[in-house]
């Protein structure tokens, strides 16, 4: 993985968690636990009902083949995939109560605009996660 928002991944399946990357309760002062830094911390909401997109090729150029929900604990999953390019991605703009506005993508780095974030992976043979989507508010 790198800053890019480009992921070269083994895998049939790609999935990751949508999250909100800041807490608003049981924030602990001076902990580990930081406002968006791009890693989902245990006092960070996973965003449950979130429509994520998968398209063939690179993002930008791509077709939508599909989307899917996050369940409850804001996982999403794309399986049976053929090897190639895909665009995974999430728009903000699907919901103000998950993406309150102002606000930022933490994750991914890379993204291709203020209100959607993507990856670019190219699947060969293994299982991928940790495609991850962080929104933080301002």
């Amino acid at each position: 993985a790198g800053d890019s928002g480009i992921w070269w991944a083994g895998g049939r399946s790609l999935g990751g968690v949508v999250w909100q990357a800041y807490c608003d309760a049981d924030c602990t002062a001076d902990s580990s636990r930081r406002r968006g830094n791009g890693s989902p911390d245990e006092a960070e909401k996973r965003l449950d009902g979130i429509t994520v997109r998968l398209g063939r090729n690179r993002c930008g150029i791509s077709r939508t083949l599909s989307t899917t929900t996050t369940d409850s604990s804001g996982n999403y999953t794309f399986s049976s995939l053929s090897a190639g390019l895909y665009c995974v991605s999430v728009n903000s703009r699907q919901s103000d109560s998950a993406f309150p506005k102002p606000g930022v993508w933490t994750r991914p780095a890379g993204r291709s605009s203020w209100y959607i974030a993507s990856y670019t992976v190219h699947v060969s043979s293994f299982n991928r996660s940790g495609l991850d989507f962080g929104w933080d508010k301002e």
